[in-house]
Order: structure tokens, then sequence, then C-alpha cells
């Protein structure tokens, strides 16, 4: 389970201030996402029609650290199912686009602005970045075993489709992979489950 850390917007009168009932939820600020995959994005778009958790929680807090078994006990409520993704696939030649990484050390990535950076990353890392930009699951079926060197830029102007588009496009044309519309079975976190046992 991914966890975010945000930040809290504040009037000038250094009141918080939130959405009312029936608003459009604010943009997300956050300083960072705990326990993703590198490059994972959040916004609401990306988020969009996926279950969203927030929990705000502190160490000195009694009845937040009792909360934590049933946060764990929600996330372990998974189930498989068939679900509309995109499929990151290799043709019968190698990704001539992708430069196998010449870093002997770690890895990192970055992302924003219209780009996605990475060194000496995995293919599945790739497509867990591309999942966060794209709002939907990317299931890699390359069958590229190297770690890579890229960078990959797209037009961030237009609406999401567009920019989604351009995305798909950018992958196809300076990656050298393809991403096409499929169905598999993926993992899902079942929240009818975890809240039926409270009732």
């Amino acid at each position: 389970m991914a966890t975010l850390a945000l930040m809290s917007g504040a009037t000038a009168g250094g009141e918080t201030q939130g959405p009312q009932v029936g608003e459009a939820p604010p943009p997300l600020g956050r300083e960072t996402i705990l326990q993703a995959p590198p490059g994972t994005q959040a916004s609401w778009a990306s988020l969009e029609g996926r279950v969203v958790v927030l929990e705000f929680w502190a160490t000195w807090c009694g009845p937040c650290m009792a909360a934590i078994p049933h946060l764990n006990e929600m996330a372990d409520q998974r189930d498989t199912r068939e679900m509309d993704v995109l499929v990151l696939t290799a043709g019968t030649q190698p990704a001539e686009h992708l430069s196998p990484t010449v870093s002997t050390g770690g890895s990192s990535s970055n992302s924003g602005g219209g780009s996605l950076n990475g060194v000496n990353q995995g293919i599945e890392s790739i497509a867990a970045s591309l999942e966060g930009f794209l709002g939907k699951p990317v299931v890699d079926e390359t069958r590229l075993t190297n770690h890579y060197d890229f960078q990959l830029l797209w037009d961030e102007t237009g609406s999401e489709d567009v920019k989604r588009g351009r995305i798909t496009t950018a992958v196809r044309e300076q990656l050298g992979v393809e991403l096409k519309p499929a169905k598999r079975p993926i993992e899902v976190l079942v929240v009818e489950a975890a809240i039926a046992r409270e009732n």
C-alpha cells in the first residue's frame, strides 16, 4: 500500500481550509510517496477510478497506533480481477532506443514537467512509472531483462487524454516499445471485504 505524505493548504489568516461536501477535492500536494515504485505519481487524475485511502496519524497518538493493524488487515484484502490495462510490449528486434545502463551503482529516477528520466532501471520500474502518468495498470510483457538508462520527453499541454496519447507516442518513438490496450488479471485491494468486517 502506498502512503502519501501531504502538505496542507492554509489561508492568509493561518486557518486550514478544505473542500466543502460535494466539491471536487483540491490538487494533491505531497512531499513524498512512501512504499511505492520509483517515479510513482499521485494526482487525482492518475487516481481516478481507484480506491484511495488517506490515513493521517502520528507516533504519539495512541488511537492512531491502534489503527495500524486494521490498515494492515485492509491491505491484505486482495483479489485478482480481469481489468483494462496497457500492455508494454517489444517487437522481435531489441528495443534499440533503450540504452543498457553504464551505471555500476544504484538506480534512480525522476519525473515532472513532461519528462521521465531513469538510471539503471528495469522495465518493471518503467512500467510502474508509466502507470502513474497514464492512470491505468501497465503490465510488462516485453521479456526485456536488462537495466536501462533513458530519458522520455513529451508535451504537457492539453487535456489528460491528449497528454496520455503523447506519452504513448513518446514511449514508442523514444524507447522503442509499445503500449497496447488489453485485458489482464490484476491484483486489486478489495475494500468491500475490509469494510464488511467492521459492520
